[in-house]
């Protein structure tokens, strides 16, 4: 995550690198036949993460939050969607 060009400008950086490898998303597309030249598709994913005990080696400040360098944060999320 790191600030935008438009970003006003704070006092501490706003990058947080996730620590560990990249996984592949798991995800799935079916296609139905739906009449003469017609079909339906069902698309899905999945993405999450969880990192516990992050230490930031630096100050940051995330979404507003201001962050101190050498306290233990967790950091996580999940996305998912399904498109028809």
């Amino acid at each position: 995550m790191e600030t935008g060009r438009a970003a006003w400008a704070t006092q501490n950086p706003s990058d947080l690198t996730y620590p560990g490898k990249n996984q592949p998303a798991p995800g799935a597309v079916v296609t139905f036949p739906a009449g003469k030249y017609n079909n339906l598709r069902i698309e899905y994913f999945q993405l999450q993460s969880h990192q516990a005990g992050f230490t930031p080696s630096k100050h940051l400040t995330l979404f507003g939050t201001d962050y101190a360098s050498g306290y233990a944060n967790d950091a996580g999320y999940n996305l998912q969607n399904v498109k028809t």
